[in-house]
């Protein structure tokens, strides 16, 4: 199977494919991080808001197939569910 690419600025509505969430030493949700695909097909790797009610919530269901605005800006990517 070939190597889907990621994209290096991607914009517009997608979906996640996978996500990851981190905790700090207090056992708190510090950032997460998500895989997906955006409309157009393409790959990306983004950046979840600094939200400690969102990453929590990701911890608590699914968010899988989650959709959201990915936005590319300075080098960032970052992913705002809508």
């Amino acid at each position: 199977m070939a190597a889907c690419p990621v994209s290096a600025a991607p914009h517009g509505l997608g979906r996640v494919e996978t996500y990851t969430i981190v905790y700090g030493r207090d056992g708190s949700c510090e950032r997460g991080t998500v895989v997906g695909r955006l409309d157009d097909g393409d790959r990306f790797v983004a950046r979840l808001p600094d939200d400690p009610t969102l990453l929590d919530a990701l911890t608590r269901s699914e968010g899988i197939g989650l959709r959201g605005r990915v936005a590319s800006a300075a080098g960032r990517t970052r992913f705002d569910p809508v």
